[in-house]
């Protein structure tokens, strides 16, 4: 029987049960009643959906960091009925990858990408899980893509006053700089500035102001220079 022919169709996930019933066999006319068959049934379970994709790492749009070994690429594939790792295609810019290739692996689940060549600073990475069939050959549905940016660069600092190894004859000289990340931005909060060792300064801290620039008021907190005070100052940022 064709259920298509029958006028009904099974769906996702849909339990199917089969009995045959009242089914006998045709004995000589005249020779005794035919002989019965007990009812029997069969199931099977209806799966029609493919593989589920989920991305671990390296998320869309986000700012890698990750440098040499410490770059790769994780993310699960997902389906009752198990993965074909062989129906798995991966793309990662105008190169395709399979099981088969020696930067692609899946197990239990999971897809890891190593790449055989390290990312470089700037790269903007495009990635593509193409296909991935399950056990029955269901596809996934379309192909998923992302990109992410590769960020290998520290901010940039510039522009100091009073300038290094400079001599100036003001005891309250204003201390400023231009600071700047081209690529993922700076993280405001990672910004720390100490003087001397002893005075530890945030962008939030009184006497700090940021706009264009970061500039530090000493008279704002009553520190003041002294006559040949060599003032050393310390910036650390993300």
């Amino acid at each position: 029987m064709h259920p298509e022919e029958a006028g009904f169709a099974f769906a996702d996930s849909d339990t199917v049960v089969v009995c045959v019933h009242n089914a006998q066999d045709s004995p000589t006319p005249g020779y005794c009643e035919p002989n019965v068959a007990e009812e029997f049934c069969f199931s099977f379970v209806i799966s029609l959906s493919g593989p589920r994709p989920t991305i671990i790492q390296y998320m869309p749009e986000s700012f890698v960091a990750c440098v040499d070994t410490e770059q790769f690429l994780v993310m699960t594939i997902i389906d009752p009925d198990g993965v074909d790792p062989a129906s798995i295609i991966f793309t990662v810019g105008d190169d395709t990858f399979t099981v088969a290739s020696g930067e692609l692996d899946f197990v239990n689940d999971t897809l890891i990408f190593i790449p055989s060549e390290y990312w470089t600073d700037g790269e903007t990475v495009y990635v593509c899980l193409v296909d991935a069939r399950d056990s029955l050959g269901n596809p996934m549905g379309s192909p998923l893509c992302w990109r992410f940016l590769i960020d290998l660069t520290p901010p940039v600092i510039w522009n100091e006053l009073p300038s290094t190894d400079s001599l100036i004859n003001d005891s309250i000289a204003i201390i400023s700089f231009h600071i700047a990340d081209s690529i993922s931005g700076l993280d405001s909060l990672s910004v720390t500035i100490t003087i001397d060792d002893t005075i530890v300064l945030t962008p939030g801290s009184p006497g700090v102001v940021w706009d264009d620039s970061i500039t530090f008021d000493p008279e704002l907190l009553g520190i003041y220079w002294n006559d040949w005070d060599t003032v050393d100052v310390c910036v650390t940022a993300d």
